[in-house]
Formats: C-alpha cells, structure tokens, sequence
C-alpha cells in the first residue's frame, strides 16, 4: 500500500474549460485627465462588484472603495498629487481575479513600474479526486502542500510553471477527517478546505 505522502498527480484538463473562459477579464486601465487626475477606467466580461485600494509601500491603506451594485465597467479620477513622493499599490479585486500596479508617485506625476495579474485557483473535489486548475499568467513556479487538521503537512508537490496548470490530487488513501490545501507561488497564497466523511 503506497503512503500517503506520495502525492499522485494526474492531468484533467476537461474539467477546466469553463474555469479558463470565465477568468481573465478583468482590465484596469490609467490615462491622464484634466486638472492633474488621473483616470482609471476598470472593466469586466461579466457585471461584477469592484474592489479597489491604494496602499503605501509599508502595506497602509490610504484609500478603499467598493462599488454597491453589479457593473462591467468604472470609471474613478483619481489626484495622485497631494500624495508624498514614494511607491504605492493600485489594486482592483472582482471575484476571482486581481490587477495590482506599482505605482512610482513623483512631484504629483505617475508611473506604472510593474503589473500583476493574480487569478484565484479553482478547487474541485469530484469523487476520489481534488481536481485543481490555476492560471499562471506570470509562469511561475507554483507549488501545491496538503495538510491534515490532525497530522499537519502530509504532502507537497512542484506543479512547475506552465501558464495553466491542470491537475488532480488522488484522494483514495485519505482517511475521514479534515484537510486544507494550499497553492503557492512567488507572490501569492491560496487556501482550499474540505472534509472526507
């Protein structure tokens, strides 16, 4: 009888078709407006709820905003000039997805030093299987950990950095109880929970 700590990979790719159609809209765009503002017009495929915040380099929030009704597209000014000199984080969340932009702030003037893109991954527990599906717009190297509310890490595994990873976790060997997953990256965390009964 193989251990548990073998973690069993097995490639689905069937079951990610609508998983990939429905990511990946999300556009968060910068362009300069009149009396020093700038102009961010945020947009979707689907009409969605708009999360957006603006931190300071130390991780302090210094905006937050969230639109009350379902849209496909916002439009907001923003006057960055009455900000300090420094880096800050633009981001915008909507279900599944976020954009975050660097944003270098000099004498009131903006400039986007990097882009993110972060997509959530889709857990799906069918049967004997945990099936996982994850857009990797960056192509980093992601790694997958299962863990045990009893035993701690029982597994871990290198999933690579294909732009979309597909793949299945065999839970045959997985005894009654609780578990949670956890699929890293460079910049990110992302946890499933589930129950075997």
């Amino acid at each position: 009888m193989k251990t548990i700590r073998t973690l069993i990979l097995v490639l689905v790719a069937s079951f990610a078709t609508n998983y990939v159609m429905a990511s990946g809209g999300l556009r968060v765009d910068f362009s300069d407006s009149e009396n020093n503002a700038t102009l961010v017009e945020m947009s979707n495929v689907v009409n969605t709820h708009f999360e957006i915040n603006l931190k300071d380099k130390f991780g302090n929030r210094i905006y937050s905003f969230e639109t009350a009704e379902p849209s496909n597209l916002l439009k907001k000014k923003f006057d960055f000039s009455y900000l300090e000199d420094g880096t800050y984080w633009f981001s915008v969340d909507i279900n599944n997805e976020k954009t975050l932009k660097k944003l270098n702030i000099e004498k009131g003037s903006v400039t986007i030093e990097k882009i993110r893109k972060s997509i959530q991954p889709h857990f799906t527990k069918d049967g004997e299987l945990l099936k996982l599906s994850f857009l990797n717009p960056h192509q980093e190297g992601t790694n997958l950990y299962v863990y045990s509310a009893n035993k701690g890490l029982l597994a871990q595994a290198d999933l690579g950095k294909d732009f979309a990873i597909h793949k299945a976790v065999d839970l045959s060997e997985f005894r009654y109880g609780d578990y949670h997953v956890v699929l890293t990256n460079e910049w990110d965390i992302y946890e499933y929970k589930f129950s075997i009964r």
